[in-house]
């Protein structure tokens, strides 16, 4: 018996003159599996990467620099919204809505934030900014 690659079996001719593409072939190809801890290291190399990328890129600095600004630009559109102005309709992510509707948005966006953070603080031992300071709240007892 032949063998090699070029050796056609009749069920792999079978399945090039099978009109229906979505028919589950009749012969298919070895599948090679990478293993496991091939995988873990590259994906652990991958990491390693992106964080050494981000805090290379994205100094702390820069980001409480960037926080300030942001809270600069922000804290006279939230100062300066009257009851007139609030019913005004904008364009927020190519919707119609409320200056307040958008405001509100930004609003329940933070809050949201604020909740991954607190999480996170929390799972790390440490007490968030808004229960520190009141009573055992916020602690693990003891």
């Amino acid at each position: 018996m032949p063998r090699g690659r070029n050796w056609v079996m009749g069920e792999q001719l079978a399945q090039v003159d099978n009109r229906d593409p979505f028919a589950v072939p009749v012969w298919r190809s070895p599948v090679y599996r990478t293993p496991e801890p091939v995988i873990m290291v590259v994906q652990l190399i991958r990491l390693i990467w992106r964080v050494l990328w981000f805090a290379l890129t994205h100094p702390g600095a820069d980001a409480v620099a960037a926080l300030k600004a942001v809270f600069d630009f922000c804290d006279p559109i939230y100062a300066a919204m009257t009851d007139a102005d609030a019913a005004k309709m904008v364009k927020v992510f190519g919707r119609d809505r409320t200056k307040f509707g958008a405001l509100n948005f930004g609003v329940i966006h933070t809050n949201e934030m604020y909740g991954t953070l607190a999480v996170y603080l929390r799972a790390k031992d440490m007490v968030p900014p808004s229960s520190a300071g009141r009573g055992n709240m916020g602690r693990k007892k003891e």
